[in-house]
């Protein structure tokens, strides 16, 4: 789910929570998110290996899954996704990095910049993901935050006939990703909660 303003991430450094976005949630029901994301066609999946008792040390890594077979009824019941040019020959996903667990069992980790996939359209990525998260036997709950650039933003909204919005992205964008002065991003967080599956290679 989008996360309120006052909570999500600090993504450029000064000490302040990055979730210029975080408004759209008072208008998002909340209590539909999960039934939609879990009918959704692909998902995103991270992937953790190295998560032993006393070691700090792990490995995350990001793949986009397809539903293998076209049921999203058991999505969230150990489900097997189907994954293409994403794997290792040992398995493990090929957009991972290395990172640990703090004293209360949370990581942090930077996941390169990928498309914000809605189903009907995706939204290019400006920086970085920035992934938090615990993870346990049963789960992973945390929270996932990035920035889209008003260029972007301002295209899909042409595109979608919202173009009216576009003069208000300036005012909203709280980022500058290019070091100019001047707001050119504007960041967004979403709280996650995940479950076990599976990952088959396709077209490997």
């Amino acid at each position: 789910e989008i996360l309120p303003s006052d909570e999500g991430l600090d993504l450029d450094g000064d000490g302040d929570v990055d979730n210029a976005l975080g408004f759209l949630a008072q208008w998002i029901p909340t209590d539909r998110v999960p039934e939609f994301l879990a009918s959704a066609d692909s998902q995103l999946i991270l992937q953790f290996w190295g998560v032993d008792d006393g070691d700090a040390q792990l490995a995350v890594g990001a793949l986009q899954g397809v539903d293998s077979d076209e049921d999203p009824a058991d999505n969230y019941d150990n489900e097997t996704y189907q994954v293409a040019g994403q794997l290792l020959p040992t398995g493990r996903a090929r957009v991972s990095v290395q990172t640990r667990l703090d004293g209360d069992g949370v990581f942090r980790a930077e996941l390169p910049a990928a498309p914000i996939d809605l189903g009907v359209f995706q939204i290019p990525t400006a920086a970085p993901w920035t992934v938090v998260g615990q993870p346990t036997e049963e789960d992973v709950i945390g929270i996932l935050a990035t920035a889209v650039s008003i260029e972007d933003l301002a295209d899909i909204l042409r595109a979608n006939n919202l173009g009216f919005l576009v003069a208000q992205l300036g005012g909203i964008a709280d980022l500058d990703l290019d070091g100019n002065g001047e707001g050119d991003a504007i960041s967004i967080a979403v709280g996650y909660g995940g479950v076990p599956c599976q990952v088959e290679a396709v077209g490997e």
